[in-house]
C-alpha cells in the first residue's frame, strides 16, 4: 500500500502529460481536411470515393462523448469560433471541441506537473500557490495565443500574394478562360510561390465544380481567409456578375489598387525601420556606451575612497 501511495503522484503526473501532448499534437498541428475535400472532389470526377476516417481515436474516445459539455452553448459564439478556427487554417468539424478541450486540459495539466515539480524544488507555500496559479493561466491562454499567432501569419501570407494571384486571374480572363476556369488555373499556377492561396483557389473551384452556388462559394473563400483585400474582391466579383460588367476590366481596376495597397505597406513598413532601430540603440548600444564612459570614473573614484579609507 506504501508503494501505490508513493507511486500515485508519478502516474498521476504521467497521464497528464501524455494527454496534454496528444491535446497539443491534435489541436497545434494542421488537419488535412482541405487536402481531403480536394482528393474526394477529384476522385467524385473519375467516380471512385473511397471512405476514409475524418476523426482520429482520440476525439472519437476523449473529446466526442463530452462534446456538449466542453462546447459553449450560444449558436453565435459557436458559429464565431469555427470561422476563427477556419481562418487558422483548422477545417475539421471537431476543431472547436479539440480547441476547448485542449485549453481545459493544459489548464488542469500543466498546474499538476509543475505543482509536483514544485514540491521538490520550492521552499514556501505561497511560492507553489503562485507557480500553480501562473502555470494554469499560461495553459489556458496558450491555444488562444497559437491560433492567434497562426491566423495572423496566414493573413499576412495571403495579404503578400494576393495581388499576385489577381493578376494571373486577370491575365486568364484576357487571354479568354471564364471565371469558373482562371480560378482553376490561378490554384495551379501560383502553387509554388504562394502554397496558401493556391490551396484556398483550388477548394474554391472543388466547391464551385460540385455544384454550390457561385456566390456561396465566393463568400466561404472570403471568410475562410478574414482579409479585408479578398472580402472587398469578392464584393466586386458578385457585383461585376449581377450587373453584367466587364470582368476583365473590373478585375483591372481591382488590380492596380491591390498592387497600390502592398506599395504603401511596403512604405509604411519602411518608415518603421528608423523607429525600431531607435529602440534597439536605446536598450542595447547606449547602455554599453555608458559602461564604457563611466566605468574609468568610477574605478577611479573607488581606489580614492579606497586609498582614502586605508590611510585613516
Amino acid at each position: 500500500m506504501q508503494f501505490v501511495a508513493d507511486a500515485l503522484p508519478l502516474l498521476l503526473v504521467f497521464a497528464t502529460v501524455a494527454l496534454a501532448v496528444i491535446a497539443i499534437g491534435s489541436f497545434f498541428t494542421t488537419d488535412g481536411s482541405i487536402q481531403r475535400r480536394l482528393e474526394i472532389g477529384s476522385a467524385a470526377e473519375e467516380g471512385s470515393i473511397r471512405a476514409r476516417p475524418t476523426e482520429n481515436w482520440f476525439y472519437r474516445s476523449l473529446i466526442q462523448p463530452l462534446q456538449r459539455y466542453i462546447l459553449p452553448p450560444d449558436i453565435q459564439q459557436r458559429s464565431t469560433l469555427r470561422l476563427w478556427l477556419l481562418q487558422g487554417g483548422y477545417t475539421a468539424p471537431s476543431a472547436p471541441a479539440v480547441y476547448y478541450a485542449t485549453r481545459i486540459m493544459l489548464g488542469v495539466g500543466l498546474p499538476i506537473v509543475v505543482g509536483f515539480l514544485a514540491s521538490f524544488l520550492a521552499r514556501s507555500v505561497s511560492s507553489i500557490v503562485l507557480l500553480l496559479v501562473v502555470s494554469g493561466i499560461v495553459g489556458y491562454t496558450l491555444p488562444t495565443f497559437v491560433v492567434s499567432r497562426r491566423v495572423s501569419h496566414r493573413q499576412r501570407l495571403v495579404r503578400v500574394g494576393f495581388p499576385d494571384a489577381l493578376d494571373m486571374m486577370l491575365m486568364c480572363v484576357e487571354a479568354g478562360l471564364g471565371l469558373d476556369a482562371a480560378i482553376n488555373r490561378v490554384g495551379q499556377e501560383i502553387r509554388l510561390p504562394h502554397p496558401l492561396l493556391a490551396e484556398q483557389f483550388e477548394l474554391l473551384a472543388a466547391e464551385i465544380r460540385a455544384g454550390k452556388m457561385r456566390n456561396e462559394a465566393f463568400r466561404a473563400f472570403s471568410d475562410r481567409l478574414g482579409v479585408e483585400e479578398v472580402r472587398a474582391f469578392i464584393s466586386l466579383l458578385v457585383q461585376s456578375e449581377e450587373l453584367g460588367t466587364n470582368m476583365a476590366d473590373a478585375l483591372r481596376s481591382m488590380s492596380e489598387d491591390m498592387r497600390q495597397r502592398r506599395l504603401l505597406r511596403a512604405e509604411e513598413l519602411a518608415n518603421m525601420v528608423s523607429t525600431k532601430l531607435s529602440m534597439v540603440l536605446a536598450l542595447i548600444i547606449i547602455p554599453v556606451l555608458l559602461a564604457v564612459i563611466v566605468s574609468p570614473a568610477a574605478l577611479i573614484a573607488v581606489r580614492n575612497f579606497m586609498q582614502l579609507h586605508a590611510s585613516g
